[in-house]
């Protein structure tokens, strides 16, 4: 093992249409910290160009979808085959993220204590300043925290099932954190670990000396951030501050609103969001 002989970690990337320096950047910044990777493609256009790529890398391994099956799918499949290989932590990433040279040296001397279900590190967003906070403690509890960069548990993701696979993108990290909470794991971050993401097209502005942070979608994104917020409130309204969670999607729609070219696009979107969360309908969003 590169890292440590007492703990076993592999990695898994998602891949959907990468950007190929990007996703080169994000195997070989972590390729010596963990024992294995395993990229999990759901479907590239680009995909002979990322066989081509990772079949000259050692203990570097692809799973290929047949059909883009949404990141839930994508990670059940990557976790699962860790799984099966006796590996006791995953290290769960996208192809946007770029692991510092010391995520998993960071995170390692806090492995030990079973009730902790994920460990993630501080995020910071590619075209974002970096939030002013005061210096917090290297270990900090958290609600929920976004899949990519976070070293899981593998016996607590089997215990609770696995990541929804109905939310297909979107809410999928949310949900995830929940059923752990649920079964009675923590989610830690450790804020000496600094992870960059690049969050899509981000930009800032300022409105009035209010900072307005936000990313540029595509229309049909509206849907799932609509959708899947909505039933997520549903399905754990007893464990949520119900008013705050509804602020929530209120502030996305008005953000597509505010900020996207095709607002008509957008609202077409939205509107079917709600009608579908209303109907417990879920999964991908087919031709309507």
């Amino acid at each position: 093992m590169k890292h440590n002989e007492s703990v076993s970690i592999g990695a898994v990337i998602i891949a959907f249409n990468p950007e190929m320096s990007r996703l080169q950047e994000n195997i070989n910044a972590i390729i010596a910290q963990v024992n294995e990777i395993i990229v999990v493609d759901n479907a590239s256009d680009n995909l002979v160009e990322i066989e081509r790529y990772i079949q000259n890398l050692e203990n570097v391994f692809l799973i290929k979808m047949v059909s883009n099956c949404g990141i839930a799918r994508a990670l059940n499949e990557g976790v699962r085959y860790l799984q099966k290989k006796g590996y006791e932590w995953a290290l769960t990433l996208d192809q946007d993220s770029v692991c510092p040279s010391d995520l998993i040296r960071g995170m390692l001397h806090h492995l030990e204590n079973s009730r902790y279900g994920i460990l993630c590190p501080k995020i910071q967003y590619e075209g974002w300043k970096s939030w002013k906070s005061d210096p917090k403690e290297t270990l900090e509890e958290v609600k929920a925290c976004m899949t990519s960069g976070s070293l899981t548990r593998v016996s607590a993701w089997k215990k609770v099932g696995g990541f929804s696979e109905e939310y297909f993108i979107d809410f999928v990290d949310n949900d995830f954190c929940e059923k752990l909470k649920i079964a009675g794991y923590k989610i830690i971050r450790v804020n000496s670990v600094v992870l960059k993401h690049q969050l899509g097209d981000a930009r800032e502005k300022t409105i009035l000396g209010v900072v307005i942070r936000y990313t540029y979608h595509n229309p049909w994104r509206y849907y799932y951030m609509t959708r899947n917020n909505l039933y997520f409130i549903k399905k754990y309204r007893e464990r949520l501050n119900v008013p705050k969670e509804y602020l929530k999607v209120l502030y996305i729609i008005m953000k597509g609103l505010g900020f996207e070219k095709n607002k008509i696009e957008v609202l077409r979107y939205v509107k079917k969001g709600f009608q579908d969360a209303l109907r417990d309908k879920m999964g991908e969003l087919t031709v309507w």
